[in-house]
């Protein structure tokens, strides 16, 4: 029996316990419908980086969005500025109309969990909001009140779905009350992230923020060039929605866990290669100790690098294995010891051309 259906097999065997009274059925169409309408897509000012996409979820209708704080790349600073297109009611399938773009300022971030809080301060061309305006948001539920094999709803706009909303189903495949995830069997790509995880309630219970996929590298040197190795499968991660409050709620300096939570680790650190350039886009993974590959077990958790080679990691505090990856670089393993916060400087070396010379020439 595959890895994955052997897991779903268990939930479900899990699951059948739950009383029947305790089941709720799947929304309506027109109730789905009325949700998309609290979500928009985030993208950067015209002339900025053309990269910067994904998706913010509107939580209080005096206009506060929650997003991804990795969505916003250099936009990602309190009193930076970023563009918002909600989802029309009256087209939910046409591409928004440019002059209803809206501007999003960042109002507080929390690099460690992946998330941001914005306001809309008014349209992007520079009209203030109409006096009073309200905005149509998501309530904010309880992650903490769903079951495995619940059913939820994903709402964003993923690169592969173009500048029109995308909704799918998915299932709660697990969480990771230590380090705050939640876990979906839902296939959410890029562009997803920032969006809406609702619950049949029609409530917000979490922001897609992480895929993690099992890929096995088939080259005997692990060298990752992505050309020789298999997908067994994936898991979407997701922040659940009991941090959005305590974001809303908190200063901007303040921590986002209050001191009665369980005591986590925070790492901090930088990827370069070995001239001390920062590398951008770097996959960092916090390994079981002594592992020497990335699997389904054993990776507790990770991140990508941002333009400055910077990631941070959250997790209890032990002794874990480090693994860097970025392409064009060789992997490098390295032991770490978490107690409250480290830093760290991880360097990569090129790989070796091994393309060898070209024929009929000899190397010198």
């Amino acid at each position: 029996m595959p890895r994955l259906t052997a897991l779903a097999f268990i939930a479900f065997a899990l699951w059948i316990g739950k009383p029947a009274s305790g089941q709720l059925h799947a929304l309506e169409s027109s109730d789905v419908e009325r949700l998309v309408t609290a979500v928009g897509q985030v993208v950067a000012p015209a002339g900025e980086a053309a990269d910067l996409r994904g998706s913010g979820v509107v939580v209080s209708g005096d206009g506060l969005v929650i997003t991804c704080y990795h969505v916003l790349g250099r936009s990602g600073k309190p009193g930076s500025q970023v563009l918002f297109d909600l989802v029309d009611s009256k087209g939910l399938f046409q591409r928004p109309d440019p002059k209803d773009t809206l501007q999003l300022e960042v109002v507080r971030t929390s690099p460690e969990y992946d998330l941001a809080l914005l306001r809309i301060k008014g349209y992007a061309d520079g009209r203030p909001l109409q006096k009073d305006r309200q905005f149509r948001f998501l309530p904010i539920g309880k992650a903490e009140d769903l079951h495995l094999l619940d059913l939820v709803y994903i709402i964003g706009f993923p690169r592969v779905g173009g500048d029109t909303v995308t909704v799918i189903e998915g299932h709660v495949a697990g969480r990771d009350t230590a380090n705050r995830w939640l876990k979906l069997d839902a296939s959410v790509s890029r562009g997803y992230s920032g969006g809406a995880v609702v619950n049949v309630r029609g409530e917000l219970v979490g922001i897609p923020t992480e895929l993690r996929a099992d890929i096995e590298d088939l080259r005997p040197d692990h060298a990752g060039t992505g050309d020789a190795a298999v997908l067994y499968g994936a898991l979407s991660w997701v922040r659940p929605s009991e941090l959005v409050p305590r974001l809303l709620a908190s200063s901007r300096d303040a921590p986002l866990l209050p001191p009665d939570e369980p005591a986590t680790g925070l790492i901090q650190g930088v990827v370069v290669s070995r001239d001390g350039i920062p590398l951008a886009g770097a996959l960092v993974g916090l390994l079981k100790l002594g592992s020497s590959v990335a699997t389904l077990d054993n990776l507790l958790t990770y991140a990508r690098t941002d333009d400055a080679g910077n990631f941070v990691l959250r997790t209890v505090p032990g002794s874990y294995t480090l693994r860097a990856h970025c392409t064009g670089y060789v992997n490098v393993s390295q032991p770490v010891k978490l107690t409250d916060t480290v830093r760290v400087r991880v360097a990569l070396s090129k790989q070796p051309d091994k393309s060898g010379p070209a024929p009929g020439r000899k190397r010198p």
